[in-house]
């Protein structure tokens, strides 16, 4: 019986095989394994780790624990809320913070 979902194998050329689906006739290039597990190994970006995000600010709070972890102070916080153009830190709706000191920030939406 035929399966229209089965695959067709129709050629093999160095590490590759073009594979002809029956349903749409569409023609697809696959490498074989060991050539797929080369090429992720030779495409990777290396990256700098940098951590988890904690969060030092939500809905207008201050989550001391997270602050104190991360080794900063309320005045610390404070320059940083002022440096994003919001001038209270009840009006912060979340700043977060990774272990190589990048931010993330959002203000509260007034309205």
């Amino acid at each position: 019986m035929f399966n229209p979902m089965s695959l067709h194998i129709s050629r093999q050329h160095q590490g590759q095989r073009t594979v002809t689906r029956y349903v749409t006739g569409s023609t697809k290039t696959v490498l074989k394994r060991k050539d797929r597990q080369h090429q992720r190994r030779s495409s990777r970006i290396e990256t700098e780790d940098t951590g988890y995000f904690s969060i030092l600010i939500n809905n207008g709070r201050i989550l001391r624990d997270n602050l104190k972890r991360m080794g900063r102070d309320e005045r610390w916080l404070q320059k940083q809320v002022q440096q994003r153009g919001t001038q209270c830190i009840e009006d912060v709706y979340l700043l977060m913070m990774n272990d190589a000191g990048q931010i993330y920030f959002a203000a509260k939406e007034l309205g």
